[in-house]
């Protein structure tokens, strides 16, 4: 975990809050994958954002989904080369948005880019040390708590992470659930794909071609397989097999009645 704001900004130098500027470029941040997905946070930030905006424009958001403990952030280093070249002020909702560590809010006021929290935005250098302080405090006193916690009921015989059977079988879910959506995705590629050219070669296989001389066939009439490569026999077995186990399961026929189900054979990945 880097400790230094990314190289871009080493050559700059510090200026001075609360300066007129007509541009921002907005900055938002969550923890975690779970908070970026649902998006309620981002959102609460970019409301508070153009609140204090107002009239004035934004010319470009950045949005990061990582920990505030790591000051190595691609998204952040975009943002804040963006408003150096363009004279802008960097915006957040708040101070711990950029970072919950001093030294590298100190390095940020040497940085040579404005920017502003909306929470304090007549901050000055001695107040923004402060505000990092104590961000900084909140953050280790949570790691404490939590680690004083957890050794309290392991000692106590409670099983943590995945060895709790609760945590356990909510992984396993989890973990078939993602197996189930991928079979589900392969099914839906196999008939999207092989559905117009399904008719021809069951017709040929009922007139008695083999599979090498059906491939030839496809091939010769410019079908590819979903890699786009040419058909070969072995490609030609394998199709048929996955329609009769995808019909046999699911229901779906040839012409892509019924729903997509879940059964669909392995083999689908080569193609």
């Amino acid at each position: 975990m880097g400790e230094n704001i990314p190289s871009e900004l080493d050559k700059l130098s510090f200026v001075a809050h609360n300066t007129d500027m007509n541009t921002f470029i907005s900055y938002v941040r969550v923890s975690s994958k779970s908070q970026g997905e649902s998006g309620l946070g981002l959102e609460a930030q970019r409301q508070a954002i153009r609140a204090y905006v107002g009239d004035a424009s934004i010319l470009s958001e950045y949005t990061e989904v990582e920990s505030g403990r790591k000051c190595d952030r691609p998204q952040l280093a975009v943002a804040l080369a963006h408003a150096k070249q363009t004279g802008s002020t960097l915006i957040v909702k708040k101070l711990d948005r950029l970072s919950r560590n001093v030294a590298f809010i100190s390095r940020l006021m040497e940085a040579g880019v404005e920017f502003v929290a909306t929470d304090m935005p007549s901050a000055t250098r001695f107040t923004l040390h402060i505000y990092a302080a104590i961000a900084e405090e909140e953050v280790r006193m949570i790691r404490d708590r939590t680690k004083a916690a957890l050794a309290v009921r392991k000692a106590q015989g409670m099983k943590l992470g995945a060895a709790n059977p609760k945590i356990a079988a909510a992984l396993e879910g989890k973990r078939k659930q993602g197996v189930e959506n991928s079979r589900r995705s392969r099914a839906r590629m196999f008939h999207e794909r092989y559905l117009t050219i399904m008719p021809l070669i069951r017709a040929l296989r009922e007139r008695g071609e083999t599979c090498r001389q059906v491939a030839t066939c496809l091939n010769k009439q410019g079908y590819t397989t979903l890699k786009g490569n040419p058909f070969t026999h072995v490609q030609v077995s394998r199709v048929l097999r996955m329609e009769e186990n995808t019909v046999s399961s699911t229901g779906i026929n040839a012409r892509g009645d019924g729903p997509v189900g879940s059964s669909l054979n392995r083999e689908s990945n080569v193609f």
